[in-house]
C-alpha cells in the first residue's frame, strides 16, 4: 500500500523509500517497454483491421458451399483482401480500389481473348479436334477441365503473357499510383495464362475466366467492407491529425527558436577557444599542438541543434500534409471545412513555416562568423587575424550579447504571443478536444507566472473572442519597438540615431582602411540584427493571419455546424485528368518506400513539352504520323520500357515451365504459379529497393516456414 504524501513530510522512511523506488521501477517497465516500440492505439487498431480481412477470407473458405465454389481458387480471395491495403484513408482507398477493379476487367477481357487465340490454334493443330478434351481431376475449376498438351496453344499464351506483363509494368513504371492495379492484373494474367493452354473449347475457358474474376471480386468486396465498417479512416481526418501536429512542431520549433536566441546573450554561445595544458606556457609554442577545427555541424550549440531538429522534423510533417492534402479534398464527407478551405489553411500553416525555417539560417551565419573572426581560436593560433588579440575578439562577442539581451524581452513577449496565438487556432478551428482545452486553463490558472496573457494583466485568452486584436497589438508594438535596438548599434560604433552622422568612419582614399573595414563589418551585424526581427515580425503576421482565419469561420458559422462536403465537378474533372498524370505519383502509392520511379518537380508550363532544334512543328497529317512513330521509338528506349521488358523476362524464365510438355503437369500440380506472383509483386524499378524487398520477403517466409513446421510438430 502506498504511503500517503502528507505522513512522509518532515522525516525519512529508508525502507519505504526503497519499496517505492522498486515499485516505481516495476510499474513503468512496461510503460518504457511500449514507449520504446513506438507502438499507439490508432497503430494497433490499423494493425487489427489490416488482419482482419484475410483472416475473413480464411474463415470463409472454411465453408463448404465456398469451398466449393471457389475450390483452387480460393487462395485468391485472400491475396486480394491483402493487397487492396484497408488502412489506406478512404479517399486513397477509393481511388486504388477503382484502378483495382478497371484493371482486373480489362485483364478479364484480355484473358478471354489469349484463351480464345489458345483454343483457336489448338483447333488448327489437332488432328481430332472433335474427339473432345480429356477430363481429368484437379481442374483449376468447376466446369473447366483439362485438355492433352498442345504446343501452339501452349505458345500462343506465352506470347500473350510476355506481351501482357511487358506494358502493364511499363505503364506501372512510369506511374507509380498504379502499382496496386498493375500488381493484381499481373496475378491475374499469370493464372490465367498458365492454365489457358489446357482449355479445348470457349466454354471451358470462360467458366475458368469467370471462376477467377470472380474470386478476385470477392477479395476486393472483403476488403470494402473492412475499409468502410472497421475504424473507419478518412483522408480528411489524416490531413487534420497531421495538421494539429504541424501546429504543434510549430509551437514547438518556436520555443527552440526562443531558446537559442536567449543562448546568444552569453558569449561562449558564439564559440570559446580551446583550453590549454597548464604546465605549458604560452612562450612554447614549439610544444603546443595547432588547433584543428572541427566540422560545422560540430561546432553548433546545443541550442542551435535543437533548432535544426525541430525545423527538420516541421519540413517532413509538411511534405505530409502537402501529400494527403490532395487525396483530402476530393473526398466526400462530413464535416465543416470544404476543399478550398483546407487548402488556405494549410498555406497559412506554410506562411508560419517559412519565416521560422529563415531562422536556421541565422545560426549558421553565426557560426560562419565565429569562425571566420578566430572566435574558436586563440590570437597566437590563429595564423588568419594575427594582428587581433583575445581582448579585441571579447568584445565583438561582448557586443553581440549586449544586443542580444536587448532583444530579449520583445522577442519573448512576441514568441509567447504567437505560441498562444497558434494555440487559439487549434481551440477555435477544433482540432484539439475540449478536454485537453480545459486542462490547458487548468494548467495556465495555476501556473500565474507563465507569461500567459492573464498574467500580462489581458483578460482575453487564447480561444476567445477578441484574441485576434490583442495579437496585433503586440506585433505592432514589437515593430515599433526594433528601434531600441537600432539606438543601441549606433551607440556601439558612436553614431548619432537622428542624423546618422560617424566621425570616426573615414573615406578609404582618405583614412585608414581598418576603419572602413569596420564600417562594413559593423554594417553586416546591423543587417543581421534587422534581418532577426524581420523574421520574428514576419511569423507574427503569419500567425495573426492563422488566427483571423480561425475567427472569421467561426463567424460565419462554417464550424458550428457540420454538413455534406461534396467536391464539385470542376475537382472531380481535376481528378480524373490527374489521377494517371505524372504529377501525381509519389512513392505514398507504392507497396515499397522506395519503389517510385523518381521524384517529379513541376517547374512551370513553359517546361512541360521541350521543343526539337532539329525537327520543326507538324504542318500536315504526314508529318504528324512521323511524330507518332518518334513517340513510340522514344518510349520503346525509355527506362520504364527496359523495366517492363526485365520483369516479362523474369515471370517468362519461370513461366516457361507451364509451356513445355514435360513440365506443364509439373507446374500446375505444384502450383509454380507462386514463383511468378513474387516475381510481379517483388520486382521495382531500382535494382536496391528491388534486392532489399526480396531479402526482407525471404526472410518473413523463412520465419513463416520455421513456425508452421514447428507448430505441425
Amino acid at each position: 500500500m502506498a504511503v500517503p504524501e502528507h505522513a512522509t513530510k518532515g522525516r525519512s522512511h529508508p525502507n519505504s523509500t526503497e519499496d517505492s523506488s522498486k515499485e516505481q521501477k516495476t510499474l513503468s517497465s512496461p510503460l518504457k517497454i511500449w514507449q520504446k516500440s513506438g507502438l499507439n492505439i490508432g497503430m494497433l487498431a490499423m494493425m487489427f483491421k489490416g488482419a482482419l480481412a484475410p483472416t475473413i477470407a480464411i474463415a470463409l473458405y472454411q465453408s463448404t458451399g465456398f469451398a466449393e465454389t471457389y475450390v483452387t481458387l480460393g487462395y485468391l480471395v485472400a491475396i486480394m483482401s491483402i493487397l487492396s491495403f484497408v488502412i489506406m484513408p478512404r479517399a486513397k482507398f477509393v481511388q486504388t480500389m477503382l484502378f483495382n477493379i478497371i484493371g482486373i476487367c480489362i485483364g478479364f477481357c484480355i484473358a478471354l481473348l489469349s484463351i480464345y487465340c489458345s483454343v483457336q490454334a489448338r483447333a488448327h493443330t489437332s488432328p481430332q479436334p472433335s474427339a473432345g478434351p480429356k477430363s481429368s481431376s484437379g481442374g483449376p475449376s468447376p466446369g473447366a477441365a483439362v485438355a492433352s498438351y498442345n504446343s501452339s496453344a501452349s505458345a500462343v499464351c506465352a506470347i500473350w503473357l510476355f506481351f501482357n506483363i511487358y506494358v502493364s509494368n511499363t505503364l506501372r513504371a512510369s506511374r507509380p499510383q498504379l502499382q496496386f492495379p498493375v500488381i493484381m492484373y499481373s496475378i491475374f494474367t499469370n493464372v490465367a495464362s498458365t492454365y489457358a493452354p489446357q482449355f479445348a473449347t470457349m466454354t471451358q475457358g470462360i467458366a475458368f475466366a469467370r471462376r477467377l474474376i470472380e474470386a478476385f471480386l470477392t477479395g476486393f468486396a472483403i476488403a470494402i467492407g473492412v475499409s468502410f465498417l472497421v475504424f473507419p479512416l478518412t483522408s480528411r481526418t489524416v490531413v487534420f491529425k497531421t495538421m494539429t501536429a504541424y501546429i504543434g512542431a510549430l509551437r514547438g520549433a518556436l520555443k527552440a527558436q526562443s531558446s537559442y536566441l536567449e543562448s546568444l546573450e552569453d558569449t561562449s554561445a558564439f564559440g570559446t577557444p580551446p583550453q590549454r595544458d597548464e604546465g605549458i606556457q604560452d612562450t612554447d609554442k614549439k610544444l603546443r599542438k595547432p588547433h584543428k577545427p572541427k566540422e560545422s555541424h560540430d561546432q553548433l550549440s546545443p541550442q542551435a541543434k535543437t533548432l535544426k531538429a525541430a525545423v527538420a522534423s516541421l519540413g517532413e510533417l509538411h511534405g505530409k500534409v502537402t501529400t494527403d492534402m490532395a487525396f483530402a479534398k476530393r473526398e466526400v464527407a462530413f464535416g465543416n471545412l470544404d476543399a478550398s478551405e483546407i487548402s488556405e489553411l494549410a498555406k497559412l500553416l506554410r506562411q508560419v513555416m517559412l519565416p521560422i525555417i529563415g531562422m536556421t539560417s541565422v545560426a549558421d551565419i553565426f557560426d560562419r562568423v565565429a569562425g571566420r573572426r578566430g572566435w574558436r581560436t586563440h590570437a597566437d593560433d590563429d595564423p588568419n587575424h594575427p594582428d587581433r588579440s583575445d581582448i579585441v575578439k571579447n568584445k565583438e562577442k561582448e557586443q553581440w550579447s549586449e544586443i542580444m539581451r536587448t532583444l530579449h524581452q520583445p522577442f519573448e513577449v512576441l514568441t509567447e504571443m504567437m505560441d498562444q496565438g497558434l494555440h487559439h487556432a487549434l481551440l477555435t478551428l477544433e482540432l484539439e478536444k475540449k478536454r485537453a482545452r480545459q486542462q490547458t486553463k487548468i494548467t495556465s490558472n495555476t501556473n500565474g507566472s507563465s507569461g500567459d496573457l492573464e498574467a500580462n494583466g489581458e483578460a482575453v485568452k487564447p480561444g476567445d473572442e477578441g484574441f485576434a486584436d490583442v495579437l496585433c497589438k503586440k506585433v505592432d508594438q514589437f515593430y515599433e519597438q526594433r528601434k531600441a535596438t537600432l539606438d543601441i548599434w549606433c551607440r556601439q560604433n558612436g553614431m548619432n540615431m537622428q542624423t546618422g552622422h560617424n566621425p570616426d568612419l573615414k573615406h578609404p582614399q582618405t583614412g585608414p582602411d581598418t576603419a572602413f573595414n569596420d564600417h562594413e563589418r559593423n554594417q553586416r551585424r546591423l543587417y543581421l540584427i534587422l534581418y532577426m526581427e524581420f523574421l520574428l515580425w514576419s511569423t507574427g503576421r503569419a500567425v495573426l493571419d492563422l488566427v483571423k482565419f480561425a475567427d472569421r469561420k467561426l463567424e460565419q458559422g462554417t464550424l458550428r455546424k457540420k454538413r455534406l462536403i461534396v467536391p464539385g465537378t470542376k475537382r472531380v474533372k481535376k481528378w480524373i485528368s490527374a489521377a494517371l498524370d505524372v504529377e501525381d505519383s509519389s512513392a505514398d502509392h507504392a507497396p515499397d518506400t522506395n519503389e517510385s520511379a523518381g521524384i517529379n518537380i513541376v517547374i512551370g508550363d513553359a517546361y512541360q513539352k521541350s521543343k526539337d532544334p532539329e525537327h520543326l512543328p507538324p504542318t500536315n497529317a504526314w508529318q504528324r504520323f512521323g511524330n507518332v512513330i518518334r513517340t513510340m521509338s522514344r518510349i520503346l528506349g525509355s527506362q520504364q520500357s527496359a523495366f517492363g521488358f526485365r520483369v516479362a523476362c523474369a515471370t517468362l524464365s519461370i513461366g516457361i515451365v507451364a509451356f513445355l510438355r514435360d513440365t506443364q503437369i509439373f507446374f500446375i500440380q505444384q502450383r509454380l504459379v507462386w514463383a511468378m506472383i513474387m516475381v510481379s509483386i517483388g520486382m521495382t524499378v531500382t535494382a536496391g529497393a528491388g534486392i532489399f524487398g526480396f531479402v526482407g520477403r525471404i526472410a518473413g517466409t523463412s520465419k513463416m516456414i520455421r513456425s508452421a513446421s514447428g507448430n505441425h510438430g
